[in-house]
Formats: C-alpha cells, sequence, structure tokens
C-alpha cells in the first residue's frame, strides 16, 4: 500500500481538523453532533482493514467531532434581569452588586469591568434586601480629567454600582462592530453604564493577595512611566512593557495599524522570545562557569528552569490576552522539553496549545486576536523553512542573508493572516513587510528595556527613571517609522471582504503551494481552488454591474446622516458623513468599515447638505481612514458648524453655487432642487439644506438634508409635484416636527420614507406630529430601529431591504 506522505506533523491535521469542526458547530444541532458521531464509529470499524488511509481520515472525523461539540456547546449568555425588571431595564439605572471576574480594561474615556450580578434594587437607595438575579454584565464606567481614582474593584471584589443597563445588540450594518457578538465571547449578557465614577464602590475586598501585588505592581509601572516619559511616548511605552494601550493616542494606533506594527503594540510572542532570549542566554552564560552546575543539571536546564515563572507571570501581569496565553503556553512546553533534554515540535505545540485554549474557553475561539496569533505563527513555521530551501541563502553574505531571512519571515506573517484580516478588518499592509525589520530591532531593545526601568522605578530603586529615559529614545525612533511608514503607498491596503469558506479554500491554496510532497496533479488542484476563490470574491460587484443597478444605503450613523450610492457604473456618491462624539466618530466607526466591506475605495463625489456636527462630522474618519475624496459639492455655509471640518471644506471646495447643478452616472443621474436662494438668506441654517434628486429610469429618491417648513414650501412653489415626484423619501431633520409637512408630503407622495436618526437621542426624534403625518402617507423605515436600509433600482424595479 502506498505511504501517505504528511508534510507536517499529526496533531497539526488534527487541530485543522478541529477548527472545521468549530467552524460548523455554531450552525449545528445536536442531530448533527450525533450523526457524525455515528459516521465517525462506521469509518473506524467497517473500513478499519484499509489502516492507513481510512485511520487517518478516522482520527481527523474524531477531531472534526471534538471541534464540532466544545463550540456547539456555547450557549448565549443567560440572565435573570428582565424576569424582575419586565420592561425596566433600558430605561431607568439601579443598584447592582456583583463580583469582579476579570481585570479591569482602561480605555482613554473608560473602565470596562466583566462584574457576575448577584443582586439588583430599584432606584438609588435600596429600601430593602437586594432582589437576587443572575448574569454577566459589561460595565463601563467614564474616566474624568477631574477623578484620580483608579478601577473599582478587581477580581474577586464585591462591588456595587449605580447605573443604567440595556442589552447589547448586533451589529446595525454590513461589515460593522457587533456588540453582541465581542459579549457572547466574553459570556456578558447585558451591558451596564454609570454616568460618574462616584457610583461604583467596593463593598467587600475579596481579592487575592497575588492579583493584589499584579494590581499593585501594574499601577507603580504606570506612574514610572508617566513620571518619565511625555504622555504620547509615554502610552507606546507602557504598551510594549504591559499590553496597555488604553492612553496609546488614536492617532498613534491608526498609524501603527496601517503601517502593520499594530501587534508590537499588543504583548505576543516577539516580545516573549525577546524577554526569555535574554534571560535564558544571560543565565545560561553565568551558569555554564559553574563546575558544579555543568556536572548535575547543566546550564542549559537551570536556565530553562529559572525561565518558567517568567512565562507563568508575565501573561498575568500584562492581562491575560490570547495572544499572550498563547505564547505563554508554546513556551512553557518548549522550555519543559529542554529541561527533559526531549525535541519538541513546534507544529505539535502550536495545535496542542490552540486546541487546550478552545477546549477550556471555547468562546475564544472567535477572538480575531487568537486567530491572527496562532495564523501567523503557523505561516511562520511553514513557509520561511521552505523558501529558504529553495534558494542557495548559503553562499550569501551574513548580513544580506539576514535581511532576507526577515523579510521573508515578515511577508510569511502577512500572507498567513491575510483572510483573517480580511474577515476582520478589511485592510493589510503592504509596507510592514519591510517596517517590520528596523521596529522589530527597535522594539526588541525597548521591550525588555521599559519591563525593567518600570518595574525599577515602580519599586523605589535608583536609576529605573535613567532607564526609562533612555527607552525613550527607541520608542521614538519605532513611533516614527510607524507613523512614516503610514504615509507611504501600500499601506492600509483594503482587501475584499471573505467568507469564512474563502478563507478555508486560501489556506487550503497555501498548504498545497508549500508542500513538498503531495498528491500528483498538485497544480491542477491549486488552480481550481483559485479560480473557486477568484471567482466567489468577485462575484458581488460583478453581478451589480451586470445588472446595472444603482444602491443606496442609509447608514445607521446615529443622530446624524450618512448616505452611500453606489452608482451601477462603480462611482461612489456620499451624502454627508455622520456625527462626531468626543469618544466615537461615524466616518471611522461606520462610513469606513461600510465602505470597505463593500470594496469602495475611492469617494467620487461628497455632498455636504449643510454644515452642522452631526452631517460632517465623520469627514476626517474618513480622510484618517486614507480614502480618496475626488469632489465635493457644499453651500459654503459655514455660519455653524466644527471649525477644523469646516476649514478643510473651504480649502478643498472651489464652486459653491449649486443651482440647477446636476451629474450622469451612466443611467443614474443627480439634480440640485435647493436651496433655490444663498444660504445667506435662510435665517435657519437647516433650511439652506441641499436637496437632492436621485434617479434611475422610472425611479426616483429625494435626499432633504435637515429641511424644514420653509424650504419645504419653497421647493413646492419651485418643483411642484411633477419635479418633488419620489419612490423613496429621505425625511427631513430626523423627522422634527417641524419638518415633513402636508404639502410637502402630498407633492412627494414617497411609496417609502427613510429617517436617519439615533437611538434615545437627546432632541427626542422622531416628533410624534411628523410620524402621524408621514405614516398617513407610506411606510416608514428608520435606521435606529431597522439599522442600515438599502434601497437598490435598476430602471424597472425596486427593492426596499434592512439589516436587521
Amino acid at each position: 500500500m502506498r505511504r501517505i506522505q504528511l508534510f507536517v506533523e499529526p496533531l497539526a491535521w488534527g487541530a485543522t481538523a478541529f477548527v472545521l469542526g468549530a467552524m460548523v458547530g455554531p450552525v449545528s444541532s445536536c442531530f448533527v453532533v450525533v450523526v457524525s458521531l455515528l459516521l465517525c464509529a462506521l469509518v473506524t470499524f467497517g473500513l478499519a482493514w484499509q489502516r492507513r488511509l481510512i485511520s487517518l481520515l478516522s482520527i481527523l472525523v474524531v477531531y472534526f467531532c471534538v471541534g464540532l461539540v466544545c463550540v456547539s456547546s456555547i450557549h448565549e449568555p443567560k440572565e435573570t434581569f428582565s424576569l424582575v425588571f419586565e420592561g425596566h431595564i433600558p430605561e431607568t439605572p439601579m443598584i447592582m452588586e456583583g463580583t469582579v471576574v476579570e481585570v479591569p480594561f482602561d480605555t482613554p474615556t473608560k473602565h470596562l469591568y466583566i462584574v457576575d450580578i448577584y443582586g439588583v434594587a430599584n432606584g438609588p437607595v435600596p429600601t430593602g434586601d437586594l432582589l437576587p438575579v443572575q448574569g454577566r454584565v459589561r460595565l463601563a464606567i467614564p474616566r474624568t480629567n477631574q477623578s484620580q481614582r483608579g478601577p473599582c474593584g478587581y477580581p474577586g471584589d464585591k462591588i456595587r454600582m449605580y447605573a443604567r443597563v440595556y442589552e447589547p445588540t448586533m451589529t446595525a450594518f454590513p461589515g460593522g462592530y457587533s456588540a453582541k457578538a465581542m459579549a457572547f465571547r466574553k459570556g456578558v449578557a447585558l451591558f451596564a453604564y454609570a454616568s460618574d465614577d462616584r457610583y461604583c464602590v467596593v463593598v467587600n475586598q475579596h481579592h487575592s493577595r497575588w492579583s493584589e501585588l499584579v494590581r499593585l505592581s501594574r499601577q507603580a509601572m504606570r506612574l514610572a512611566i508617566n513620571q518619565a516619559l511625555e504622555p504620547d511616548i509615554a502610552g507606546v511605552v507602557m504598551a510594549l512593557a504591559l499590553g496597555d494601550r488604553s492612553r496609546v493616542p488614536d492617532k498613534l494606533r491608526r498609524g501603527f495599524r496601517r503601517s502593520g506594527l499594530a501587534h508590537l503594540l499588543a504583548v505576543s510572542g516577539f516580545h516573549f522570545g525577546v524577554l526569555l532570549w535574554i534571560w535564558t542566554v544571560g543565565l545560561h552564560h553565568v551558569l555554564r562557569r559553574s563546575l558544579w552546575v555543568s556536572s548535575t543539571l547543566g546550564a542549559h536546564r537551570l536556565a530553562s528552569m529559572a525561565a518558567l515563572p517568567v512565562v507563568c507571570v508575565y501573561p498575568v501581569l500584562v492581562g491575560s490576552a490570547s495572544s499572550a496565553v498563547r505564547a505563554g503556553v508554546m513556551l512553557a512546553w518548549g522550555l519543559f522539553g529542554r529541561i527533559l533534554s526531549r525535541r519538541v515540535s513546534l507544529w505539535t505545540t502550536l495545535s496542542g496549545t490552540f486546541m487546550l485554549m478552545v477546549a477550556i474557553e471555547p468562546q475564544r475561539i472567535y477572538d480575531p486576536g487568537l486567530q491572527m496569533s496562532f495564523a501567523a505563527v503557523a505561516a511562520l513555521c511553514r513557509i520561511p523553512r521552505l523558501m529558504q530551501e529553495q534558494l542557495p541563502l548559503i553562499r550569501w553574505p551574513w548580513g544580506l542573508r539576514s535581511l532576507f531571512t526577515a523579510l521573508i519571515a515578515s511577508f510569511a506573517a502577512v500572507l498567513g493572516t491575510l483572510p483573517i484580516s480580511a474577515i476582520h478588518f478589511g485592510e493589510i499592509s503592504l509596507v510592514g513587510i519591510c517596517a517590520n525589520i528596523p521596529a522589530a530591532i527597535l522594539a526588541s531593545v525597548a521591550v525588555p528595556g521599559a519591563l525593567v526601568g518600570s518595574l525599577w522605578a515602580g519599586a523605589g530603586l535608583p536609576g529605573g527613571y535613567q532607564i526609562l529615559a533612555l527607552v525613550g529614545l527607541p520608542v521614538r525612533g519605532l513611533v516614527s517609522i510607524a507613523m512614516g511608514a503610514a504615509q507611504l503607498p501600500g499601506s492600509g491596503v483594503w482587501v475584499p471582504t471573505m467568507h469564512p469558506a474563502q478563507a478555508v479554500v486560501f489556506y487550503g491554496i497555501l498548504l498545497l503551494l508549500t508542500s513538498q510532497r503531495l498528491i500528483p496533479r498538485r497544480g491542477i488542484i491549486v488552480a481550481s481552488m483559485l479560480v473557486v476563490l477568484l471567482v466567489t470574491l468577485g462575484y458581488a460587484p460583478c453581478a451589480r454591474w451586470w445588472r446595472m443597478a444603482t444602491q443606496v444605503t442609509v447608514l445607521p450613523v446615529g443622530q446624524g446622516d450618512g448616505i452611500v450610492i453606489e452608482a451601477p457604473t462603480g462611482e461612489v456618491i456620499l451624502i454627508d458623513t455622520g456625527p462626531k462624539g468626543r469618544s466615537s466618530n461615524a466616518g471611522e466607526r461606520v462610513m469606513v468599515p461600510y465602505l470597505r466591506y463593500r470594496g469602495l475605495r475611492t469617494i467620487t463625489l461628497l455632498i455636504v447638505s449643510h454644515p452642522h456636527a452631526d452631517h460632517i462630522g465623520g469627514l476626517f474618519g474618513l480622510i484618517e481612514a486614507g480614502i480618496p475624496i475626488r469632489e465635493v459639492w457644499w453651500t459654503g455655509d459655514s455660519r455653524e458648524g466644527p471649525a477644523e471640518e469646516l476649514a478643510w471644506l473651504a480649502q478643498h471646495v472651489d464652486q459653491v453655487s449649486l443651482v440647477g447643478k446636476s451629474r450622469r452616472f451612466g443611467p443614474l443621474r443627480l439634480d440640485i432642487l435647493g436651496p433655490n436662494k444663498s444660504y445667506a438668506a435662510y435665517e435657519d441654517v437647516n433650511d439652506a439644506s441641499i436637496v437632492i434628486r436621485l434617479s434611475h429610469g422610472r425611479h426616483r429618491f429625494l435626499f432633504t438634508g435637515d429641511a424644514e417648513g420653509v424650504a419645504e414650501q419653497e421647493l413646492v412653489a419651485a418643483w411642484g409635484r411633477e419635479g418633488l415626484a419620489a419612490d423613496v423619501l429621505k425625511v427631513g431633520h430626523h423627522g422634527s416636527r417641524s419638518s415633513s409637512t402636508e404639502v410637502f408630503l402630498a407633492s412627494v407622495a414617497p411609496r417609502y420614507a427613510i429617517i436617519s436618526l439615533g437611538r434615545g437621542n437627546r432632541f427626542g426624534f422622531p416628533h410624534d406630529e411628523a410620524l402621524s403625518r408621514i405614516r398617513a402617507v407610506c411606510p416608514l423605515w428608520r435606521t435606529d430601529l431597522n439599522g442600515a436600509i438599502m434601497v437598490e433600482m435598476n430602471g424597472t424595479t425596486l427593492t426596499l431591504s434592512s439589516y436587521r
């Protein structure tokens, strides 16, 4: 019988089958599990006479079923709040008591806690015993500049809070962030928000001495770093040493992400490798001088034993992120092998670590950090060695050989994580392949220096602040590399959004291409899989072009407007960019992810209806994401609105006279219907909004910005029923009572109306008066309830759908 050539260790095959089972698990049922197990038994016992091939298949089926059962055991988090306070949860705050279960996570604007709640009471002051409830809550408490308080409670502490509770929601638009999915990974049933950090107190301190030591150490290290360095550099040093990215400014975060260096801000195998290499090599160099050590345990064994505590303590110190835990487990396994003088297979260690982490905590499999970490390491295990075997690097000079090896490793990491980046983020950085080399050199100096210096200074020992000051030098160089690389072509390159099935095909192609010995006719199989991948990736845009359809998407940007129009000829028109808040930018949070999801890389035309912040606040989110904007239409009205955005508009718009302006994009036509006078003639900025009529064949879509009663009367007088008639109306001013007058609605006579607004907004939109007038004419769709609302028209048919 022909011997099967395995190109990785058998456990890696098992881990692959395990992952496939885990992917099937969420959509499976107990019936699928039982059937899979029965098939496994039949294959194993009924066909056991073909030992090698069938035995391998049987093992893979077993691993597949284990992964399927493991992930199928994940249940949606449960809570009993709604049973105690039916209809009350989303409305008013309540008293809650619970136990902190994770180390608090800091962001630039708030502390985040995971709390197991055991009691609640209505109102700010409990009048009796707490009502017993069950449920895990993610509590957010704002951080204020005036308050110097640290986090309220640590793992094991019982805390009492006065907070508003609400259910996490699914993403409201394609390509968006899902709060519910994040909560699911943490086992969280509800979100809670306390408006002030004084509304959270510790009832009983039950955290262990160990966690207290970790907390005090992190606090002392943070304080020392803040005192030794300026804020921006201190934030990066904290990320390098402690994995704490809460102090890294948004601008630097974007720069590191676009340059492909974001992994340096998250503690990973690189950080562990640098620390352990310095520790073990240095200790080995000292111990081998001792004759007693060399003749008994051996310097390498004793150095490895001394490194084990570092591997165990460091992940806890940096917050037990998935990448840190993965690196810690793998290095601990390798150290054990070194101590026992046994060869440790990297593939077996990687595969076993992955399955162990998922088996202990199945929700981790949905963590992008875990997926990226294992995919990068797997690619580094596979690709560089094979590429080096194909090239005569041994004949190259040492410096050139080292540089090329580093480039191969960086390329392998990018290639290995490409599908995951496409699924979760929609972009990769090609400049990161080169930028990682000097950045890694500087980071390998900064990481141990930052850790030693902050520990030294935090403990009050002399010389710690001087070490941190020296660490600031390579960190500044690292920041310069990241920000410089982020400006180069090839940074933040968009990649088509992938379905998990497409990712499987991609990894199958990669696995076949990097195999030395495999089944015959490998080239035909690879070519076929590549054709399947390219066809599925290009199906959606090609189908849209083939249908010659116009798609209009009213995005749920919150309390504001953000509308994307995709012309059948490929042009992209934006009407407004959504609002900007203290900690949230709709351009970055909604517009950019949606554009990337749709594969839209350039904005052909940006139309700013009027200058209020809820309509242009997201502008810089688009600009900083590197999305080119070719043309802007604007009235020039700068009486009200954010100064920076208005200054940018004034600089980039030459012509502001829009009356009667129109533009064709194939069968799609845009016409400006208003305002009919100069913006200065209107007392209210809203009435000076640009009003747009979109036409495709026999269908029309009318966009009114925030136009109110005055502007609506002028539009009726100027255009009449024939000019204003539309199939779909984007309702003016978010459903305000001062808009959507009866005369205007009668002239437009829409079949559908859409309101763009934020849930629970402080203005009370939509007003009941406007709702009653609109509903008397046509059905109403709302972004706060329906999420993204998509309208597609091809000239003969019009369809309207929502994401929720």
